[in-house]
């Protein structure tokens, strides 16, 4: 009898127990369903496939296959120019390579590369926002300003003439800041053919 009696308590406390986890379970599962309400999203019944939990692929892009890539590649490429005009300018203040290596912390051969490739980029031009046509392009592509001051600038760019055969080689090469430099950019895909017929029809008064 004693030993019924021991089995019939220890039955009650596990049932005691038993009904304390189930009450705590279920008081979590109500906040985590009243943060859920709040968050305004809906409880998963089951595991979401990869479309519901990221944004699909197209959205991503933008309307010119390749062109997140040609912006960032855009901003690469000003970011190192811009740095090599720096540098050329601590040069032309009078430091030596050994000192702007310590000042910029890196090394001595490294700035020397710099200025050697510094010394063939065109300068930049007062009232513009690049050196040249194809680089104001780049600007415009990485976002640095909009259209209308795009066509505004392409527009009143002083050109270079472009390049001449020497009657054997029909090849010619186009110096830079040339008008050349806007069919590069629309193949590229830094502007649009619309920019070009704008700035083109623009600048002869059509």
């Amino acid at each position: 009898m004693a030993i019924k009696n021991a089995r019939l308590r220890q039955k009650s406390v596990v049932t005691a127990k038993q009904r304390a986890v189930s009450k705590q379970l279920a008081k979590q599962r109500a906040v985590f369903k009243k943060h859920v309400k709040v968050a305004g999203r809906k409880p998963l019944a089951r595991a979401s496939s990869p479309e519901s939990v990221a944004p699909p692929a197209q959205s991503m892009r933008d309307e010119r296959p390749g062109q997140r890539v040609r912006r960032l590649r855009s901003r690469r490429d000003l970011l190192e120019l811009e740095i090599r005009r720096e540098v050329k300018r601590y040069r032309d203040d009078g430091l030596s390579e050994r000192k702007i290596a310590a000042l910029v912390e890196v090394s001595q051969p490294t700035i020397h590369k710099m200025l050697q490739v510094a010394a063939k980029d065109p300068d930049p031009l007062e009232g513009f926002r690049g050196a040249t046509p194809l680089e104001i392009c780049q600007r415009y592509d990485a976002g640095e300003f909009g259209r209308d001051e795009l066509v505004d600038q392409l527009v009143r760019f002083p050109y270079a003439e472009s390049g001449t055969t020497d009657g054997y080689d029909w090849m010619a090469v186009d110096p830079p800041g040339s008008w050349s430099e806007l069919s590069i950019a629309i193949d590229r895909g830094l502007i649009g053919e619309d920019v070009y017929e704008d700035v083109f029809n623009r600048r002869h008064g059509l």
